[in-house]
């Protein structure tokens, strides 16, 4: 099932318009300036949920029209799920969502003062709610939750994407609204895929982002970078982080460096792995010398089109499921007080159908848990699919059908 969007009164894949990064500017452009909007093709029937059309540089971009989540198919990208849920978020809750804009609070302070200047409580975020206040999110579950919100951790059948479409939607859905009381787009950047044609706008957007970050005399600025880890390596000092798609190094501290390692050492076994990525992001700035330095890293493991997993097991079964064409979404867990956290959901089923990957049984806290999970879905009657690797072949495990029509 392509996923398609109406411009104009024409239908574009979605896949083309993500992966082309200025390749359908001139109707993007065409349609701001005229009908001021597209609409999305996930509905069954009119009327067509509006997508915002935004600029970003000299590309546009495709993000959710304001209070219209819920007319979007379960499956779409620009759906319902994730925004209820955010727009019923307690107001003291990390993620919220209001009036269509996104307004983030990290365990992350984004603005460090001299030691001799105490900080104010409000710019060293505890990662607990202070009476009325906000609750923070560490980097991973942000990271978690981007991906969720640009709808990255699903898959439709016939989907296309590389790094082009996590730019786009990163960007789309993120770059608007507010991190720490902040712009966003002051304080987060989404590295674009590298492309030779675009090196001085890429860099120079780069350049920018970093250039705001640099040091004053009475404080020191922090930001965000979201990207792929192409290497991270021992120094004389600590570590040296590169993102794929720069070559800018990020130096880590020695304790830095170690915690990364310890911390996500499953989402690094992804680094130049055949069929794997690592997507993390990276709060960085600007040492005393001039260096780029990243104070804090959180990391990412998922396949090659970018759907996240927590093991290799969980990867090679998103894998089974995008070659036989279904139509799936991978849970992602950043704060979410759910009983259970199933692996994978297929959507293309009569009813909801969960799979899970038992890749540790043996182990009796792992098999305690694989119980209260069985006991759950018998509980509320949720089909279930099984695999336990490795004594089971993957090709065993026997899907349901897709339902006709999904």
């Amino acid at each position: 099932m392509s996923h398609f969007v109406h411009i104009m009164g024409r239908a574009y894949a979605l896949s083309d318009l993500m992966e082309s990064e200025g390749g359908y500017n001139a109707v993007l452009e065409r349609a701001k300036r005229t009908a001021g909007y597209a609409e999305c093709g996930c509905a069954a029937r009119p009327p067509l949920p509006k997508l915002q059309i935004r600029r970003h540089g000299t590309s546009y971009l495709l993000a959710r029209w304001p209070d219209q989540a819920h007319l979007h198919a379960k499956e779409c990208p620009f759906g319902r799920a994730w925004a209820g849920r955010s727009e019923d978020a307690e107001a003291t809750a990390p993620f919220v969502l209001r009036n269509g804009v996104l307004d983030i609070r990290l365990d992350l302070a984004l603005t460090v003062l001299p030691r001799a200047v105490p900080a104010a409580p409000a710019q060293v975020p505890s990662g607990e709610a202070r009476g009325a206040g906000r609750r923070t999110a560490g980097l991973l579950a942000f990271l978690e939750y981007a991906w969720e919100a640009a709808g990255l951790n699903s898959w439709s059948a016939n989907e296309r994407r590389s790094w082009a479409s996590c730019w786009s939607r990163l960007t789309a859905e993120i770059g608007n609204g507010l991190i720490n009381g902040q712009p966003a787009a002051d304080i987060l950047h989404v590295l674009r895929r590298f492309e030779p044609d675009k090196r001085a706008e890429i860099n120079g957007a780069l350049d920018t982002f970093l250039d705001r970050l640099k040091p004053k005399a009475d404080e020191k600025r922090r930001g965000l970078v979201i990207g792929e880890i192409q290497s991270i390596q021992p120094s004389q000092f600590g570590g040296v982080l590169v993102l794929r798609q720069s070559s800018r190094r990020y130096y880590l501290s020695e304790e830095g460096y170690r915690r990364t390692l310890q911390a996500h050492g499953t989402a690094l076994s992804g680094i130049g792995r055949h069929g794997a990525r690592c997507v993390a992001i990276l709060a960085v700035g600007h040492s005393d010398k001039g260096y780029l330095k990243a104070v804090e890293v959180a990391a990412m493991l998922t396949n090659a089109v970018f759907i996240p997993g927590d093991s290799s097991y969980e990867l090679a079964m998103a894998d089974r499921l995008i070659r036989d064409g279904r139509t799936f979404v991978k849970p992602l867990r950043h704060v979410d007080q759910a009983p259970v956290h199933p692996d994978f959901l297929l959507r293309d089923t009569a009813k909801e159908t969960v799979i899970e990957v038992y890749g540790m049984v043996g182990n009796a806290e792992y098999d305690r848990k694989v119980t209260e999970k069985r006991q759950h879905y018998a509980r509320i009657a949720t089909p279930v699919v099984e695999w336990i690797p490795p004594g089971q072949a993957l090709e065993s495990v026997v899907l349901p059908p897709i339902k006709r029509g999904a």
